[in-house]
């Protein structure tokens, strides 16, 4: 993984979350494949969180091959309804593309296990897109039993 805000800063997070249960941390990456997207039109594609663990999101991150500012974006937690942002917000804003460095979110984002997660695009412009995904990358915390 690439430097995540600071992992020490996350081991508090989840130390704090988990109030000192005994954990193992994964890395992972939760891809939203979106394909061709048309123009002035939108697009859902949801992915699931493993069941056994839960996600805490670091980063996003949306490939660079278009205008990323002519996209809005929410993302909702079907496991709380909860979603990522008050109103759809311009994809440049939170994501990082590959060739402008790394975007750190302000805060750390828990996803409950076996949740699944609805991300939309809405593109603005009067051109398509084609080849379209935005990524999620954080970690899987397990949670040891028993305690």
């Amino acid at each position: 993984m690439r430097n995540i805000a600071s992992f020490t800063n996350l081991e508090d997070y989840i130390a704090r979350v988990y109030a000192g249960k005994r954990c193992a941390v994964k890395p992972f990456l939760i891809n939203f494949s979106y394909g061709a997207v048309a123009a002035n039109s939108s697009e859902t594609v949801q992915q699931k969180i493993p069941s056994n663990a839960d996600f805490i999101q670091c980063w996003m991150s949306i490939n660079s091959s278009f205008a990323a500012s002519e996209l809005l974006l929410q993302i909702t937690d079907s496991g709380t309804s909860q979603t990522f942002f008050d109103s759809a917000v311009n994809a440049s804003t939170v994501c990082d593309q590959s060739d402008t460095g790394n975007r750190d979110q302000a805060v750390y984002r828990r996803v409950a296990g076996n949740s699944t997660l609805s991300a939309a695009i809405n593109n603005l412009t009067a051109t398509a897109y084609g080849d379209l995904s935005l990524t999620l990358v954080g970690v899987l915390v397990y949670v040891y039993s028993g305690q």
